[in-house]
């Protein structure tokens, strides 16, 4: 930048000594030195005006280079972030395939020890098929089921019933777990919306997932596949399909 104002003030003289030079050297005191004088005159300011071709021709390719350098090492930067981002995408996957792998064998495991499981508890059929009712009833009308967060001891606290007595009761009539269950309610509501083209045509399949309980996108569409058998953007299309 010094150098730059250096030969901008150099480069101003020497128009100003040319000027005064080409004055002299067209008035009556036209003289041997006078011409010299012009001459190196003109040939300083050619001189400054290369100089400053060169110096802004320099500092315009170091600009350049600079913004390569720059350009180069945010696209590391993003290309690193994107990575990470992705091997964590995978990472998450597979801790909830393995999760859902270990539910499945949960409920397996389950349905084989239901009878022994049991075997000591006082709940009697007639009171277990009331608590059914009431877990149904919940289930259906209530909109907390789709909270994320929502969990077997929520349930009991809506139906007012022991912790025990609520598994057991899930177990016996419905033959999965209380997991299970409510990722079939979350599911079958799921459904309902990605069918519902009027109110819910402007949510992604991401936005419909977050907003029926599931945290991430993966899970939903693993359990949504192994519940209906399709994935849910195929469930959409087949639904909002126009009728021929």
């Amino acid at each position: 930048m010094k150098k730059q104002i250096a030969l901008i003030a150099t480069y101003i003289v020497s128009v100003i000594i040319l000027l005064i030079m080409t004055n002299a050297y067209h008035s009556s005191m036209q003289t041997s030195v006078t011409r010299r004088v012009v001459v190196v005159a003109a040939w300083v300011i050619f001189t400054s005006l290369i100089l400053a071709v060169l110096l802004l021709y320099n500092h315009n390719r170091e600009l350049k280079n600079n913004n390569r350098k720059l350009y180069e090492r945010v696209k590391r930067e993003l290309e690193t972030r994107e990575h990470a981002k992705i091997m964590r995408q995978k990472l998450q996957e597979q801790i909830e395939r393995l999760e859902d792998q270990l539910a499945q064998r949960n409920d397996t495991e389950d349905e084989k020890n239901n009878k022994s499981k049991y075997e000591s508890s006082r709940l009697d059929e007639a009171t277990r098929d009331s608590l059914v009712v009431r877990i149904i009833d919940v289930m259906d009308s209530s909109d907390e089921i789709y909270s994320n967060n929502f969990s077997l001891k929520r349930l009991t606290e809506l139906v007012g019933a022991n912790y025990k007595y609520v598994s057991q009761a899930i177990n016996e009539t419905f033959n999965v777990n209380f997991s299970s269950l409510l990722n079939e309610y979350r599911i079958k509501e799921a459904c309902r919306r990605l069918g519902d083209l009027e109110h819910y045509g402007n949510q992604t399949i991401e936005a419909v997932a977050e907003s029926v309980g599931f945290k991430s996108r993966s899970n939903f569409v693993t359990t949504f596949k192994r519940i209906t058998g399709v994935t849910p953007s195929e469930y959409q299309r087949q639904a909002t399909a126009p009728e021929s």
